[in-house]
């Protein structure tokens, strides 16, 4: 299991199908294989591995498994049934939610989505994933006053949740009012220095600005937490160019 906590998939994998009995394995070790395969994007194992599993099964989590890459590979109505299941034994599970939303958006049933979502967000309002999937099925549907007032409820409610805010700040950018959005992530930065996102936006924010060296601090600090963050770098020289440092900022990146 240490491989698979890791993050090294391939490794988990081959531990996995040398000591996994599908009959005797625990569910904890059956569904850390299904989810290293799903990531894998090998659906035909997963449904291989809980295809016997998910016959009487009430763990929410099998099924949810199973629906994800049953729709993977294309055998939609089984994938559709088993997360609709799954939902109905765990709805505060929003991933569930959310994969069942996505289904649903690509056979071209947004009402569904929407419902699905808009169900999700009354059972676990707090969670971002949940809250950025509404919001832009919100936005898809062209119902902006619905997504104002969602942004609004999550700035509100949840301006303590550094990814909430972000998500908040964000929308605001979206919406030219970049003194909203600056105060948005100033606020998810202090709870969480190193998020990424809005350290990026904030520099992108400033740069407009034409506050360059204080974006150039934001994009520094975006290259440090995440290195391999093109934007970051884009940032770096839009930034010091304004600045008349333009080569400097290459010869830091390619020192």
């Amino acid at each position: 299991m240490i491989k698979y906590n890791k993050g090294d998939f391939q490794t988990a994998e081959q531990y996995f199908i040398g000591s996994l009995d599908p009959e005797t394995a625990p569910d904890n070790a059956t569904l850390a294989f299904a989810l290293t395969n799903i990531r894998l994007n090998q659906p035909d194992k997963v449904l291989e591995l809980l295809g016997e599993k998910v016959k009487n099964s009430d763990n929410p989590q099998i099924l949810g498994l199973f629906g994800m890459a049953a729709i993977s590979a294309n055998r939609l109505s089984e994938g559709e049934a088993a997360l609709t299941k799954a939902i109905k034994l765990a709805p505060e599970q929003s991933r569930l939610r959310i994969a069942l939303a996505k289904f649903y958006n690509d056979q071209s049933k947004p009402e569904e989505a929407l419902s699905q979502l808009k169900q999700g967000y009354q059972s676990t309002p707090s969670d971002p994933y949940l809250q950025k999937a509404l919001l832009g099925q919100y936005l898809s549907a062209q119902q902006k006053s619905n997504a104002d007032t969602l942004a609004e409820q999550i700035r509100t409610k949840y301006n303590t949740n550094a990814e909430s805010l972000t998500l908040v700040g964000s929308y605001q950018y979206f919406n030219g009012n970049n003194d909203q959005a600056l105060t948005s992530l100033k606020q998810a930065l202090s709870f969480e220095p190193s998020n990424v996102q809005a350290l990026q936006l904030m520099g992108a924010i400033l740069l407009r600005s034409n506050e360059a060296k204080t974006a150039e601090n934001h994009f520094r600090k975006t290259i440090t937490e995440l290195p391999g963050l093109t934007l970051g770098y884009k940032g770096l020289i839009s930034s010091m160019e304004m600045q008349q440092a333009g080569q400097q900022a290459i010869d830091d990146i390619t020192r």
